[in-house]
């Protein structure tokens, strides 16, 4: 229960409280003291076909050795496990009659079901099965005191057979067993008794029929009244005289109806009025002791008694079971006060049996009694923050820090803290007394708070505890997360962030168990943390207080029940050893008022000195020792209830087989699990099957489908509780063409195949080997003959070869003579026109149609010597295959010989030739950079007026250079200059996009690794991109 979770709705609540709290006189503030009556013990839980159990007509109860418990119902024969009700029906031979006889064990823990028609079996166990009813012949007597006897052996036989004999009706009789070798058999008016040796005594007594007869100390005793009853000593029938006492004997006057006595393994009992007695001898005189009550609208008819935990199974042949179980729990609750006085928080332990929680002093006198409750104040109120230091009560009220004293009874205000006060604790290293606010920490002494840590502001953040690791540091939790600070600094960091920490518990190891709202349990330990997995209906959630006992638990109270588990079982988790073993827990169908414990105060809990811990809940105190829970610490296995293939039962299950065509095969387990069942899960894997464990609820089937042929082990265990491992082998029968002969039949027939194909493939490869051979030979004969004639033809061709090598180069010295008379006399041809143009250019007077003419005929000679010259350097080109000779070239060399080369024809042209000086080194071609830039000088030349010509270097970088030529002349159409530019990009220097000039710079400019560009801008502009790469 967590009514302090939200601080804001604190504030607001506070207003209407400051109201009543002062108004509210509890009732009991008026009385010095109030006791309380004596405690409930035990509890009851009572089942019929309402809550699980098959049939309300009990015949008879046991329990076997490893737990199971056997109850025999009209319905048939029922196996409890602690949890679950089931009618058993998995017999190696079922009975004729589902009805139960009885069910009967013997000192020996031998267990006898004897159906209707005389049909007997025993629980047997099996390895790795469990339990189980087997059909066992004989003819057995059974005793209203538990024992059986198979009067077909000794000593039995003579004593049964010769009563036999007698002309009685054995139908009604009443049987009594005692200590092996005393047979006693009730007769209307005589009892017979019998012994070992065959001695058989009849004694005639009117009042056997009349009166109840049990046995009391191995003896046959007969109760004749409420003050007087009868014992039989020795088997000669001699009786002794014996007195009556107690609260049985009391109401044996005072009913009409008769009392049931039931004489069982465990002692006699005597039920009357809704009142359970136990009966007792000693001295003469029987007592009866009073076990339990309010059992008024159930009469017994048997009972059981499971000495291990302390329980009563009380039997009844109308109304169904009633198991009575101890109540270790003790409520404390402030009489007649509203749910708010009883809902407690924080408590404070006084005297060495004292506890002082919402204002009142509680003083625990006797073990077995409520404790009596004195008020202190007159306004308890379940949200107030307290502590007790020696005589003096500290508590919050109001905003204000008050105390009260024990001894003046006294109470005044320490300090106005303008804050609800959350927490209070004591440091265990000097004493101090420290108490928190929202946001801050104070220590007290003298009365004097001093403020000496105060958090950060953060929203809706408040200090829920704090405890000391040392005289220095304190862990501190809060909504919002754990804190780590230091009283010394003042100064606190977060440790744990976006969690709700309720409580803090620092065991003995150093172990840091964090308790939160809504996020379960964390764990720490040198600076490690870890979430502890929550149980299966997630109980755990929300954690008020932890705890240790002497046996090595861990104690966790929740918002839903009180828990506990092996310490060493987390703390191994928490270091990767294994899983956690199931929880045990405890409701309130263990004795608890109810499941709901509130959280939020420090302390969280209190001890008495008798070992005893108080926890608050939201309807009182729980007072109880946690050390007084038995530990149950037998080995836990999980057994085979059953198992069906296909809806059959299958009986043998120490060899199963299933078909191959099987649909599933179901396998029901169970464990004798005292505890609640919703603490348990299971885990099953399947080797040779399964890679990891599968997970499955208490009472879940499992099914086995889709399994294919082979042998498996099935490993069934309680998860996190290794040592209850189970195995369960079973194999899976395979289909006829899945069995190992027919998979070897089937490789022999294919064997077979293969070599019948063998031999069939190497007598068709011999023949089709010997006719190939015969081919090959005829082919050889006509390859000879060929490669006969192949020879004399190439020999001729080598001699056409060699004359058209002589005939080549004849042709080309011819083409060189010619190229070089050619171009000489062009050369003077071109010389002479310029020079005769020149001239008439100078006559004064001359016509001016001959000047028009000599400049026509020096244009025409100009372009036929630059084709002449273009031409026959693609001639050259072409005939010699060049390739680049790449050196370190100084362009100022090459613009130089540019400049010797055309400084004077420009002049003479009227045309600036502008060439720029640079000091760039590249490496390249000088010889082809030179025809290029030759050819490009020589057509602006050609194609400029009058203007200016420029070469120069635009751009040079790491990886690329940029030589420029621009002249000022025309330019190029735009067409033309496309197709160039295509040509150069598309690589297609052989088609006919231009004069041989430009084919020739192109093919020496892809030579030396470069790209042109041509635009027209002013002129046309030309550029060499060089790539360096």
């Amino acid at each position: 229960m967590n009514i302090k979770s939200n601080h804001s709705l604190q504030i607001q609540f506070h207003t209407v409280r400051s109201v009543w709290v002062w108004l509210v006189i509890v009732h009991i503030s008026c009385l010095p003291g109030l006791a309380q009556p004596t405690i409930e013990t035990v509890t009851k839980t009572r089942y019929t076909t309402e809550n699980g159990l098959p049939q309300n007509s009990i015949k008879g109860l046991a329990f076997d050795q490893l737990g199971y418990c056997w109850i025999g119902t009209e319905n048939g024969l029922v196996k409890y496990d602690g949890v679950h009700f089931r009618l058993y029906d998995a017999y190696d031979r079922p009975p004729t009659s589902s009805r139960v006889s009885y069910i009967k064990q013997n000192k020996q823990k031998e267990i006898l079901v004897a159906f209707e028609g005389d049909q007997f079996y025993k629980i047997r166990e099996f390895t790795g099965f469990g339990t189980r009813p087997v059909w066992v012949e004989g003819d057995y007597v059974v005793s209203d005191y538990p024992v059986f006897v198979d009067i077909s052996n000794e000593p039995a036989r003579s004593f049964f057979n010769l009563i036999k004999k007698k002309p009685l009706s054995l139908a009604s009789d009443v049987y009594f067993i005692l200590n092996d070798h005393q047979f006693y058999l009730l007769k209307p008016d005589s009892l017979w008794i019998g012994n070992s040796n065959g001695a058989i005594t009849r004694i005639v007594d009117k009042r056997i029929g009349k009166y109840p007869v049990t046995v009391l100390g191995d003896k046959l005793t007969m109760i004749l009244s409420n003050q007087v009853a009868i014992q039989y000593t020795n088997p000669d029938g001699k009786v002794q005289s014996l007195r009556t006492q107690g609260g049985f004997f009391d109401q044996l006057n005072q009913v009409n109806s008769p009392c049931p006595l039931l004489c069982t393994a465990s002692g006699t009992y005597a039920f009357c009025q809704g009142k359970l007695y136990k009966l007792t001898l000693k001295n003469r005189t029987i007592y009866s002791t009073l076990l339990l009550e309010g059992l008024a609208d159930f009469t017994p008819n048997n009972l059981y008694y499971d000495q291990p935990s302390g329980t009563y199974y009380l039997q009844s042949a109308i109304d169904g079971l009633v198991v009575v179980r101890p109540n270790r729990f003790q409520h404390v609750r402030i009489p007649n006060g509203t749910w708010r006085q009883n809902s407690f928080y924080g408590q404070s332990t006084y005297g060495p049996n004292q506890i002082v929680a919402n204002g009142a002093l509680f003083t625990f006198n006797q073990k077995n009694r409520a404790p009596v409750i004195q008020q202190l104040i007159s306004s308890p109120y379940s949200f107030m923050s307290t502590y007790l230091q020696q005589d003096t009560y500290y508590y919050e009220m109001n905003f204000g820090l008050r105390k009260y004293n024990m001894v003046t009874r006294q109470d005044s205000l320490v300090s106005f803290m303008g804050d609800y006060i959350h927490c209070f604790n004591r440091s265990t290293y000097d004493s101090t007394l420290y108490y928190s606010t929202s946001n801050k920490l104070y220590s007290l002494k003298r009365d004097k708070p001093q403020c000496v840590l105060v958090l950060h502001a953060q929203a809706k953040r408040y200090i829920y505890g704090f405890t000391f690791l040392n005289a220095d540091s304190v862990l501190i939790a809060t909504n919002r997360g754990l804190l780590g600070a230091s009283l010394r600094t003042g100064k606190a960091k977060p440790i744990l962030s976006g969690i709700n920490v309720r409580t803090i518990y620092v065991d003995k190891d150093r172990y840091i168990w964090l308790g939160t709202y809504n996020n379960g349990i964390y764990l720490l330990k040198a600076g490690r943390a870890k979430h502890i997995p929550n149980d299966t209906n997630k109980r755990l959630n929300v954690i008020n207080s932890i705890f240790e006992d002497h046996q090595g638990r861990i104690w966790f109270s929740t918002n839903n029940g009180l828990l506990s588990a092996r310490r060493h079982s987390i703390t191994d988790f928490f270091h990767g050893l294994g899983t956690i073993e199931p929880y045990t827990l405890y409701t309130k169908s263990d004795g608890l008022l109810t499941n709901e414990f509130n959280g939020g105060a420090y302390p969280d809990k209190v001890y008495l000195a008798d070992g005893r811990i108080s926890l608050p809940t939201i309807k009182g105190l729980v007072v109880f020792n946690p050390d007084a829970f038995p530990i149950d610490r037998s080995a836990k296995k999980v057994f085979i209830d059953q198992v069906r293939v296909d809806g059959k039962l299958v009986k043998d299950l120490t060899q199963v087989t299933l078909p191959p065509d099987y649909n599933a095969m179901e396998i029901s387990v169970s464990t004798p699990w005292l505890n609640k069942a919703e603490t348990l899960s299971f885990e099953r894997k399947a080797v040779g099957h399964d890679r990891q464990w599968i997970t499955f609820s208490y009472g879940e089937t499992i099914y086995i489908r889709d399994y294919s042929y082979g042998h498996y082990t099935m490993l069934i265990r309680i998860k996190g509780y290794p040592q209850s491992q189970i195995e369960y082998t079973f194999n899976i029968a395979p289909y006829y063409y899945e069995t190992i002969w027919f998979k070897l039949g089937i490789a022999l027939f294919m064997l077979l195949g293969v070599l019948a194909a063998f031999t069939y493939t190497i007598t068709y490869y011999q023949r089709q080997t010997t006719s190939l051979d015969q081919k090959i030979r005829e082919r050889t004969r006509a390859l000879n003959e060929s490669l006969r004639h192949l020879n004399l033809t190439v020999e001729r061709l080598q001699v056409v070869e060699a004359r058209l090598q002589t005939s080549l180069l004849q042709k080309d010295h011819i083409i060189k003579l010619l190229l070089h008379d050619m171009k000489s006399p062009l050369f003077a041809l071109k010389m002479g026109i310029e020079e005769l143009d020149d001239n008439l250019s100078l006559q004064v007077g001359l016509p001016s149609a001959i000047v028009r003419k000599s400049h026509l005929l020096r244009e025409g000679i100009n372009e036929v010597y630059s084709f002449s010259v273009n031409f026959f350097d693609w001639v050259k080109y072409q005939q010699e295959g060049l390739k680049p000779n790449y050196q370190l070239t100084r362009l100022s060399d090459v613009f130089g010989k540019i400049d010797d080369l055309y400084g004077s024809i420009a002049t003479n042209k009227g045309i600036k030739l502008v060439i720029d000086p640079t000091e760039v080194i590249c490496y390249t071609d000088e010889n082809i950079l030179f025809t290029i830039l030759r050819n490009l000088i020589d057509n602006s030349i050609k194609y400029t007026e009058a203007g200016l010509i420029q070469l120069y270097v635009e751009g040079n970088r790491k990886d690329y250079l940029v030589i420029t030529v621009a002249d000022s002349g025309p330019g190029m159409a735009e067409p033309i200059l496309g197709k160039i530019q295509d040509a150069f990009s598309e690589d297609l220097l052989t088609n006919d996009h231009a004069g041989y000039g430009y084919k020739l710079i192109l093919h020496l400019v892809t030579l030396i690794h470069g790209d042109l560009e041509l635009e027209n801008k002013g002129g046309l502009q030309v550029r060499i991109i060089l790539n360096y790469e």
